[in-house]
């Protein structure tokens, strides 16, 4: 009998063993560097093979595209309010004329954004960036949602 509770003891602290080794080398394994992570910014950093200068640049470009963007937001929020509030005034024309001029500004900050990252492309890099293009739809368009059952 003491010889099967050695063999119990034995097994039941190989297994213990071998989960806290497993765990661990699950937890503590280091992860390989994915720009995919990064979202579109490490897409387009893998997709036009950028060098450490390039990223640089196009990290400057995110910042000030940010930028532009947030304030942007900000006035197209307040021009969709007073967009819907002329439902009670009924003179919607100027109003729906100001938020189509701040969209029509919008694209154009994106645009450019685009403009910008071409420029610091190489001749090599080109063809990639004509790519990048026509998947741009794909990467910023409106995400997919599952049809309502």
């Amino acid at each position: 009998m003491e010889n099967k509770t050695k063999i119990f003891t034995l097994t039941v602290i190989g297994l213990l063993l071998s989960n806290l080794l497993l765990i661990g080398f699950l937890f503590l394994k280091p992860k390989p560097h994915q720009p995919r992570d990064e979202g579109p910014k490490g897409l387009i950093i893998e997709k036009l093979q950028f060098s450490e200068e390039q990223i640089a640049q196009y990290s400057q470009f995110i910042k000030e595209h940010r930028k532009n963007v947030s304030q942007k937001e900000q006035a197209l929020k307040e021009a969709k309010l007073s967009y819907y509030q002329t439902l009670n005034s009924g003179n919607s024309e100027l109003a729906l004329e100001n938020l189509m001029q701040l969209q029509e500004e919008m694209e154009i900050i994106h645009f450019n954004h685009f403009n910008d990252i071409k420029s610091i492309c190489n001749q090599n890099q080109l063809q990639n960036f004509e790519d990048l293009v026509n998947e741009l739809p794909q990467m910023f368009g409106p995400p997919k949602h599952r049809p309502r059952p």
